[in-house]
């Protein structure tokens, strides 16, 4: 056979047909593995960070009432503060629940409800019921503040379940 003759036995050289998009190759399996997992993780994280405004609004407070006490050492100005403080967390912690108009006693009794303790009616928090009245109240500082702490710290899950709540 001659080279001419095998040259006419050729034929056109068909080009391989167009890929498909499906199965992706693992490198694309890969990528989006990695890309939702990172927004799941994104998502939890955001979800953590405000779901726990509240308490850190409510502990920044605490703070800024604690340091400004410690300048001024103004005992009246401390207790005014915290019980407003108590006040205005009460109610974003249990909005359901009517302790806007509740006052002496009765509303250490509630405080002491949330901490299943008797540290407002017959500890350091008896204060509230009292000072608030009187121009130069007299008492242990420092135990307020750590019970007022200690007392935000117990319904922080309470504050952190109003803040998912709320839609914002």
């Amino acid at each position: 056979m001659s080279a001419n003759e095998l040259l006419l036995q050729l034929r056109e050289i068909a080009p391989p047909g167009e890929p498909g998009w499906w199965p992706l190759a693992p490198g694309w399996w890969t990528l989006i593995v990695v890309g939702v997992a990172s927004i799941l993780v994104l998502l939890i994280l955001l979800k953590r960070r405000h779901g726990s405004r509240s308490f850190r609004l409510a502990n920044r407070e605490l703070e800024r009432i604690s340091g400004h006490h410690m300048r001024c050492r103004d005992n009246q100005y401390l207790v005014l503060n915290l019980s407003r403080w108590l006040r205005q967390v009460s109610l974003m912690a249990f909005p359901e629940r009517k302790i806007a108009g509740i006052t002496g006693f009765a509303w250490l009794e509630i405080l002491d409800e949330v901490m299943d303790k008797s540290e407002f009616r017959q500890g350091p928090g008896k204060i509230f019921a009292q000072a608030v009245y009187s121009r130069q109240p007299d008492f242990n500082d420092a135990l307020v503040l750590a019970l007022c702490k200690s007392w935000v710290t117990s319904i922080k899950p309470r504050l952190n379940n109003k803040d998912q709540g709320h839609k914002c």
